[in-house]
Protein backbone atom coordinates (compact mmCIF):
# COMPACT_ATOMS: atom_id res chain seq x y z
CA UNK A 1 0.00 0.00 0.00
CA UNK A 2 2.71 2.16 1.04
CA UNK A 3 4.54 2.10 -2.24
CA UNK A 4 1.38 2.92 -4.92
CA UNK A 5 0.26 5.52 -1.92
CA UNK A 6 3.74 6.95 -2.96
CA UNK A 7 3.41 6.81 -6.80
CA UNK A 8 0.20 7.86 -6.85
CA UNK A 9 1.09 11.18 -4.94
CA UNK A 10 3.85 11.91 -6.91
CA UNK A 11 1.57 12.02 -10.26
CA UNK A 12 -1.53 13.08 -8.74
CA UNK A 13 -2.00 14.12 -5.20
CA UNK A 14 -1.13 14.31 -1.41
CA UNK A 15 -3.08 11.48 0.21
CA UNK A 16 -3.59 11.20 3.52
CA UNK A 17 -0.18 10.08 5.70
CA UNK A 18 -1.69 6.57 6.65
CA UNK A 19 -1.34 5.46 4.01
CA UNK A 20 2.45 5.83 3.55
CA UNK A 21 2.95 4.96 7.02
CA UNK A 22 2.34 1.70 6.75
CA UNK A 23 -1.25 2.25 8.98
CA UNK A 24 -3.63 0.83 6.67
CA UNK A 25 -4.63 -2.35 5.59
CA UNK A 26 -3.08 -3.93 2.24
CA UNK A 27 -6.52 -5.05 1.51
CA UNK A 28 -7.08 -1.50 -0.51
CA UNK A 29 -10.44 -1.39 1.66
CA UNK A 30 -9.96 2.07 2.67
CA UNK A 31 -8.48 3.23 -0.62
CA UNK A 32 -11.81 2.34 -2.29
CA UNK A 33 -14.27 3.46 0.25
CA UNK A 34 -13.61 7.41 -0.27
CA UNK A 35 -10.54 9.66 -1.89
CA UNK A 36 -8.50 9.82 1.20
CA UNK A 37 -6.62 13.38 -0.12
CA UNK A 38 -4.78 15.53 2.58
CA UNK A 39 -6.79 18.58 3.05
CA UNK A 40 -5.15 21.74 4.11
CA UNK A 41 -7.93 24.10 4.78
CA UNK A 42 -8.47 26.77 7.67
CA UNK A 43 -11.33 24.71 10.04
CA UNK A 44 -12.97 25.47 13.60
CA UNK A 45 -10.96 23.31 15.13
CA UNK A 46 -7.70 25.78 13.85
CA UNK A 47 -9.42 28.85 14.71
CA UNK A 48 -10.36 27.67 18.08
CA UNK A 49 -6.69 26.86 18.94
CA UNK A 50 -4.88 30.23 17.67
CA UNK A 51 -3.76 31.09 21.06
CA UNK A 52 -1.62 28.25 20.91
CA UNK A 53 -0.29 28.85 17.48
CA UNK A 54 2.62 31.63 16.28
CA UNK A 55 2.36 35.37 17.01
CA UNK A 56 2.37 36.05 13.34
CA UNK A 57 -0.69 33.66 12.98
CA UNK A 58 -2.24 35.16 15.81
CA UNK A 59 -1.81 38.70 14.53
CA UNK A 60 -2.84 38.22 11.16
CA UNK A 61 -6.04 36.53 12.32
CA UNK A 62 -7.09 39.15 14.36
CA UNK A 63 -6.80 41.85 11.65
CA UNK A 64 -9.91 39.94 10.06
CA UNK A 65 -13.57 39.13 11.03
CA UNK A 66 -13.87 35.76 12.41
CA UNK A 67 -13.97 33.42 9.10
CA UNK A 68 -17.83 31.47 9.68
CA UNK A 69 -21.03 32.19 11.45
CA UNK A 70 -20.94 31.19 14.93
CA UNK A 71 -17.43 31.16 14.94
CA UNK A 72 -16.67 34.26 17.32
CA UNK A 73 -19.83 34.88 19.93
CA UNK A 74 -19.82 38.10 21.57
CA UNK A 75 -17.56 39.82 24.47
CA UNK A 76 -16.38 35.76 25.10
CA UNK A 77 -15.42 35.35 21.68
CA UNK A 78 -11.94 33.83 20.59
CA UNK A 79 -11.57 37.63 19.18
CA UNK A 80 -11.23 38.44 22.74
CA UNK A 81 -9.20 35.89 24.26
CA UNK A 82 -6.89 36.31 21.56
CA UNK A 83 -5.97 39.84 21.92
CA UNK A 84 -6.12 39.13 25.80
CA UNK A 85 -3.05 37.40 25.35
CA UNK A 86 -1.24 39.50 23.24
CA UNK A 87 1.72 42.06 25.13
CA UNK A 88 0.76 45.39 25.99
CA UNK A 89 2.24 46.56 22.85
CA UNK A 90 0.02 44.12 20.40
CA UNK A 91 -3.18 45.32 22.36
CA UNK A 92 -2.82 48.57 22.05
CA UNK A 93 -2.15 48.39 18.43
CA UNK A 94 -5.25 46.22 18.79
CA UNK A 95 -7.51 48.62 19.72
CA UNK A 96 -7.47 50.06 16.26
CA UNK A 97 -8.34 47.25 14.76
CA UNK A 98 -12.65 47.27 13.69
CA UNK A 99 -14.29 45.07 16.70
CA UNK A 100 -15.37 42.76 14.08
CA UNK A 101 -11.88 42.34 12.40
CA UNK A 102 -11.65 43.32 8.74
CA UNK A 103 -13.88 41.52 6.40
CA UNK A 104 -12.73 39.58 3.47
CA UNK A 105 -13.74 42.13 0.79
CA UNK A 106 -12.22 45.12 2.39
CA UNK A 107 -9.46 43.31 3.25
CA UNK A 108 -9.20 42.44 -0.75
CA UNK A 109 -10.11 45.85 -1.35
CA UNK A 110 -7.18 47.73 0.79
CA UNK A 111 -4.51 45.25 1.03
CA UNK A 112 -3.36 45.65 -2.54
CA UNK A 113 0.10 45.02 -4.41
CA UNK A 114 2.98 43.00 -3.48
CA UNK A 115 3.07 44.64 0.07
CA UNK A 116 0.38 43.13 1.03
CA UNK A 117 0.89 40.02 -0.78
CA UNK A 118 0.94 37.37 2.42
CA UNK A 119 -1.79 39.57 4.86
CA UNK A 120 -4.09 39.41 1.56
CA UNK A 121 -3.39 35.28 0.97
CA UNK A 122 -3.92 34.55 5.22
CA UNK A 123 -7.17 36.56 4.90
CA UNK A 124 -7.90 34.25 1.81
CA UNK A 125 -6.82 31.52 3.76
CA UNK A 126 -8.58 31.67 7.05
CA UNK A 127 -11.78 32.59 4.64
CA UNK A 128 -10.96 29.20 2.81
CA UNK A 129 -10.94 31.91 -0.20
CA UNK A 130 -8.29 31.25 -2.19
CA UNK A 131 -9.62 29.68 -5.04
CA UNK A 132 -7.06 26.03 -4.11
CA UNK A 133 -9.45 23.33 -3.30
CA UNK A 134 -6.79 21.52 -1.06
CA UNK A 135 -6.71 25.46 1.06
CA UNK A 136 -10.14 25.62 0.58
CA UNK A 137 -11.32 22.38 2.40
CA UNK A 138 -11.48 21.30 5.67
CA UNK A 139 -11.48 17.95 7.53
CA UNK A 140 -14.82 19.05 8.30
Amino acid sequence: MACFASHFEDRYLPLDPSFKDGMCEDDYYELLRDIPVMVMGFGWEDYHELDSARLGAQLMSYLFEPPLEGYDEGETGERVALVDGFAPEYQREAQRVPDNGITLDAAKRILRGRKWLGLRNWAEYINQSTGNWFLDTDNE
